[in-house]
């Protein structure tokens, strides 16, 4: 599984995430993740973002 997280006082806040080459969106649709198990990459498209979206963020 890959993970796309933000870093928050308690931790990891997962926002989206998805198994082997299924591409998923977030509960809001502003976050796209997409893995390529042939290149061995993943995809994160983040759109529509607000001030209030700043933040630091990682994958797991």
């Amino acid at each position: 599984a890959k993970y796309w997280c933000r870093l928050t006082q308690h931790g990891c806040q997962e926002l989206a995430w998805t198994y082997d080459q299924y591409k998923r969106q977030s509960k809001d649709g502003k976050i796209t993740i997409e893995g390529d198990t042939t290149s061995k990459t993943v995809s994160v498209t983040m759109t529509d973002l607000k001030a209030e979206d700043s933040g630091t963020y990682f994958c797991a």
